[in-house]
């Protein structure tokens, strides 16, 4: 199937909304039909001739103007967060996308609330939180996510995307630990969803192997291999992308 790209911004990862106003994750074909991304997902009850780019509405005028997959120049995206951000070689993954590294190894949420670069003119790629889990439990876990979801979205972008946190398995029990980060990241892909226009991305369970950090994906039992960056490769090419 070739995807068509928004004529407006170029991005073939599109929304849909029902009357609870519930969003699903579509792309349209070249023939003009909405396919949900996950193709297991249900559209019953989803209004598909109205979809959304980041929470705004687009007139579907692909299938009129004719524009299909593919980019006209260099996407621009810039990529905010801790190590996993600034160790990803983006110009081997990425060789026609103008992409910008604000990646700083051991930083955490912090960093993302005082960051003040002007990003708006690209689309923002974050992911960042391994850093914090140190420091957090579940008393304090709620004040976290209410920092986290606002700092997130208060980035000015033409449109953010969110990596969930990832697993890991540098702590003696690496079991409990990413029972706690998927908790964690329930939490915050729940209030992204509910509070802002953040494409939340969730590739947890695809880096997990028997509930730790696959080591089949890492170079430390933290930091991701060239097979670990991989699946967040095609995890954005899959939105950003028409035709793979």
């Amino acid at each position: 199937m070739r995807k068509l790209l928004c004529p407006q911004c170029k991005i073939a990862g599109l929304y849909v909304k029902n009357e609870r106003k519930e969003r699903l994750l579509v792309y349209v074909s070249d023939e003009g039909e909405v396919v949900p991304r996950n193709l297991e997902e249900n559209m019953e009850g989803f209004d598909l001739t109205i979809v959304y780019l980041f929470g705004v509405f687009v007139e579907w005028l692909s299938k009129k103007t004719g524009e299909e997959v593919g980019m006209e120049g260099k996407l621009k995206i810039s990529f905010i967060g801790d190590s996993h951000i600034a160790y990803w070689p983006f110009e081997s993954y990425f060789p026609k996308w103008e992409c910008y590294n604000y990646g700083v190894p051991g930083k955490g949420l912090d960093y993302v609330e005082m960051f003040h670069k002007d990003v708006s003119d690209s689309y923002v790629v974050v992911q960042l939180g391994t850093n914090d889990i140190y420091n957090l439990n579940t008393e304090n876990m709620d004040v976290y996510v209410e920092r986290y979801v606002k700092a997130v979205g208060a980035i000015s972008s033409r449109g953010t995307y969110l990596f969930c946190i990832f697993p890991r398995n540098d702590f003696m029990d690496g079991t409990a630990v990413n029972c706690f980060i998927a908790l964690l990241n329930g939490k915050i892909r729940e209030k992204i969803k509910e509070e802002t226009n953040v494409v939340y991305l969730d590739v947890f369970d695809k880096l997990l192997l028997n509930d730790k950090l696959n080591p089949d994906l890492t170079i430390d039992d933290l930091h991701l291999n060239g097979a670990g960056y991989r699946i967040l490769v095609y995890t954005l090419r899959d939105l950003f992308l028409t035709d793979r």
